[in-house]
């Protein structure tokens, strides 16, 4: 009796262990699924967000091409009242260079070319420089320049800085003694047309003689 009781006891026990076992289980199962559904729900409140945004985005699309279809024909509009022929490229003028660009353009041009150490140089040939005639040549000068300054004059003070070295080699070479070449020679070389020419450019531009300025360097 009493190993009958005791089969019982175990039988009862066995019952609720599984019992509690199947509703720990239960309960983990039902908590997975509450995260799933949770996730599923947060992932479709992203999806409708994305949406929202993209239509939202196409509209702005759709009004920024609206705009711009109108604002084409407006502007076409435009170019029809300024040439009622149809050609409208022909009122606008492609923009003139600036006197500062010219100069730019023609300093670099007589540098580069070396045309300040010639002792020709005419305005028609600076002038062809700037595809211009003698009196735009005249009235760019007059625009970048140091007033009563003249392109002539810039030229001479590039020939005055080649002159400057040219005798200080001149009067390295001098010392030896056995040097046949004049100031004269150095002047032409430096682009004018002998040792006066030279001195008188000097005086204006440095206010010195040429013998002050040989004593200096």
């Amino acid at each position: 009796m009493q190993t009958l009781n005791a089969d019982n006891n175990t039988i009862e026990i066995l019952i609720i262990v599984f019992g509690a076992i199947f509703l720990i289980l239960w309960l983990v199962w039902v908590i997975r699924l509450a995260a799933a559904n949770g996730r599923i729900r947060s992932k479709n409140r992203r999806i409708l967000d994305q949406s929202a945004r993209l239509e939202k985005a196409l509209g702005e699309a759709d009004d920024s091409a609206e705009l711009i279809r109108t604002q084409a024909e407006q502007i076409e509009g435009l170019k029809a009242k300024l040439n009622p022929s149809g050609s409208a490229t022909s009122v606008v003028e492609a923009p003139r260079p600036t006197e500062r660009q010219q100069w730019r353009t023609l300093s670099k041009a007589i540098i580069d070319r070396k045309i300040y150490l010639r002792e020709k140089v005419t305005k028609d040939e600076l002038a062809e420089i700037l595809k211009t005639d003698k009196k735009g040549l005249d009235s760019m000068a007059a625009a970048v320049l140091p007033s009563g300054k003249t392109v002539f004059d810039w030229i001479d003070g590039q020939r005055i800085k080649a002159a400057i070295s040219l005798l200080r080699g001149y009067k390295n070479r001098k010392s030896g003694e056995d040097e046949d070449e004049t100031i004269g020679d150095v002047a032409k070389k430096a682009g004018f047309s002998g040792e006066s020419s030279l001195n008188k450019a000097v005086k204006n531009q440095l206010g010195m003689s040429l013998k002050e300025l040989y004593r200096i360097i």
